[in-house]
């Protein structure tokens, strides 16, 4: 969900791999067989996160979504729109946290730590989402 390099990206560069592999009509380099394996390494971390994306997705903006309600009455936050994909859900993020970083009340802090918290889940869910993939 987090990648510098967005799927369709990604997605290129293994293309591209692939096309200049099965162009060759020799032995691979070991510089060659390196960028296969790395190509086969971004497809099965792509597999791998796609499976996870959406029930990953899921749980983030039901913990967000519980954690701006639950603090509602006390700071007002800012309202929580269920986020279509990762990015979407990073900006809403980054925009509450920002908020919640300039205002000292004690409810603000709650809910910053308890936000980053989901934050953490988040990204502890991607990685074993990413290690389950890699098993296969």
């Amino acid at each position: 969900m987090f990648n510098a390099m967005d799927t369709g990206d990604l997605l290129v560069a293994l293309a591209d791999v692939l096309r200049d592999a099965g162009r060759i009509d020799r032995p691979l380099s070991g510089f060659e067989r390196s960028q296969l394996l790395s190509a086969s390494s971004i497809a099965r971390n792509l597999a791998a996160e796609e499976r996870g994306t959406a029930a990953t997705l899921q749980a983030a903006n039901d913990a967000v979504a519980a954690a701006v309600a639950a603090a509602a009455a006390e700071i007002h936050p800012a309202p929580f729109r269920q986020a279509r994909d990762g990015r979407e859900l990073g900006e809403q993020l980054g925009a509450l946290l920002e908020g919640l970083r300039r205002d000292e009340r004690t409810e603000a802090q709650r809910l910053r730590t308890r936000l980053q918290g989901v934050l953490r889940r988040l990204a502890d869910d991607e990685v074993a989402a990413l290690a389950a993939g890699a098993g296969r």
